[in-house]
């Protein structure tokens, strides 16, 4: 790595700004966003991968197959797993009907559940999702 006169550090190898994205990473950002992530990447690890991106000048993709490709940088970032380059188009297909049910619900039904008690909405959700099923039965 070379330094500059204004002391900007400079590479031109992606494994060595991977490293310092890292450590930089690991010394200002929380490891998780959350006490309920996933955990399959640390925040520290995608912010490394977005520098990478940045080096690279490509998009998402691009990142993952250069990930895919080059085991030094998945080396230097700790990847335990490879990242996804697409979805479960089965579990997107099951997602797509699901919105679909819940948007007719609520076009037949309206959003706003009138209930002020948490035991009254319950019910009423009950009553609401009983009406539903019976109205797809009277129409088959």
């Amino acid at each position: 790595m070379k330094t500059s006169q204004n002391k900007r550090i400079m590479t031109q190898s992606p494994v060595a700004l991977a490293q310092m994205a890292l450590k930089v990473a690991q010394d200002g950002i929380e490891t998780y966003s959350s006490h309920f992530s996933r955990k399959d990447f640390t925040q520290p690890q995608l912010f490394a991968i977005l520098a990478l991106k940045q080096f690279f000048s490509t998009d998402y993709r691009g990142v993952i197959q250069y990930l895919h490709d080059f085991s030094d940088l998945r080396q230097a970032l700790k990847l335990k797993r490879q990242m996804k380059t697409q979805f479960d188009k089965e579990l997107y297909k099951q997602r797509s009907q699901i919105e679909s049910i819940f948007s007719r619900h609520k076009r037949l039904m309206g959003s706003a559940l009138r209930g002020r008690t948490e035991t009254s909405q319950k019910r009423e959700c009950l009553y609401r999702v009983l009406t539903h099923n019976l109205m797809i039965l009277r129409c088959a």
